[in-house]
């Protein structure tokens, strides 16, 4: 059959499947036995664990016989949660915008 002999709806209808190359990546299943996900998170969970470690031999081992007072804990806290709010308010702007389409360019 020449290619001009097709009627619409078999043109149609050869527009609509996809090609074979996407027909194989759809249908590919994703491989369930592999490790990988798993070595990605013990190896982030070590990573914290030795940042966690050096945080509190760098915070115990030049300190002597020094204790930090009370109301500099407090400020240290409310640095720490001050700094949180900040961080949480700007993110939930920049979502906000995001969905309400502030965003998007608007060309006059």
């Amino acid at each position: 059959m020449h290619e001009d002999d097709r009627t619409a709806a078999e043109v149609e209808r050869t527009l609509a499947e996809p090609d074979e190359v996407n027909r194989t990546l759809e249908a590919r299943e994703p491989e369930l036995g592999l490790p990988g996900g798993w070595i990605a998170i013990l190896a982030l969970c070590l990573i914290l664990g030795a940042a966690l470690y050096g945080a509190y031999q760098g915070w115990t081992a030049h300190s002597g016989d020094i204790q930090i007072p009370t109301w500099g804990y407090q400020f240290l806290i409310g640095g720490v949660v001050i700094g949180l709010l900040v961080g949480c308010g700007l993110m939930a702007l920049a979502f906000y915008s995001s969905r309400r389409g502030y965003d998007e360019v608007h060309w006059p």
